[in-house]
């Protein structure tokens, strides 16, 4: 079974929503990545050096790729977010259950390597106050759903 390891608490930022609020719907971090592991079962029986030699060889982090289909994972699961319904409407469209999950990935993806730089910081300020921190993430949140949403649009 995965383990995380020990990190500080994210910024209050990051806690749009609580914590207790998505607990009772939103699978655990363990069971999105047994699910993760499940939709590559080419995994299964793989040794730490077979996940090294693939990196080398093709240029996968296959521990990045099956971390990052478990946060969609997490997210279908969460009844809050538009990810259970797009995965949905694109399985009716044709679209295979792991395709669905990579193309919603790609996304989170591209909006975690966005949220990385951080917010703009005002002219003449050295920090972003935690106001325009929460409302910064907010409106990160609601573009990387408008996203989702769009997948099943074209």
């Amino acid at each position: 079974m995965w383990e995380p390891l020990g990190a500080a608490p994210a910024p209050k930022a990051w806690h749009i929503i609580s914590i207790e609020e998505t607990e009772e719907t939103m699978i655990s971090e363990n069971e999105a990545i047994e699910k993760a592991m499940e939709l590559h079962p080419e995994l299964q029986d793989w040794a730490p050096k077979d996940f090294q030699r693939a990196e080398i060889k093709d240029g996968v982090n296959w521990h990045l790729h099956v971390h990052m289909d478990a946060v969609v994972l997490r997210r279908e699961s969460d009844p809050s977010l538009p990810d259970a319904t797009v995965i949905r409407k694109l399985r009716e469209k044709g679209i295979s259950y792991v395709e669905a999950i990579h193309l919603i990935s790609r996304l989170v993806v591209e909006d975690l390597w966005e949220r990385m730089k951080g917010p703009p910081k005002p002219a003449g300020k050295s920090e972003v106050s935690q106001e325009a921190m929460d409302e910064w993430v907010a409106r990160k949140n609601q573009i990387l759903d408008r996203k989702i949403q769009h997948l099943t649009e074209s």
